[in-house]
């Protein structure tokens, strides 16, 4: 599993929340997508401390490299026009 933390630049909340609402309008296109790249699920959690909005982004599967479909390249373009990564660093993982 990989998690990942974006603080969301100011201004650009709503074209973040926009495309989430697009992904999920599209799910049969986003399923289709992640089972290309053999990945089994993609999560994505807002929050907000001190005023400024945070983006928690958990992916599982295999990671192989995204593919070029449009649906893809949209992502990559809002992800980066909307959110800054944040650093995270793992202290633990147990799974049973």
């Amino acid at each position: 599993m990989r998690v990942k933390i974006f603080k969301i630049k100011e201004g650009k909340e709503e074209q973040w929340l926009s495309w989430c609402k697009f992904l999920v309008d599209h799910n049969d296109e986003v399923i289709q997508t992640l089972k290309e790249e053999e990945n089994i699920r993609e999560i994505n959690y807002l929050f907000e401390h001190n005023r400024e909005k945070f983006i928690v982004y958990f992916q599982e599967g295999k990671f192989k490299p995204a593919s070029d479909c449009e649906l893809n390249k949209k992502h990559f373009k809002n992800l980066e026009e909307c959110l800054e990564k944040v650093s995270l660093e793992k202290l633990f993982d147990f799974k049973v």
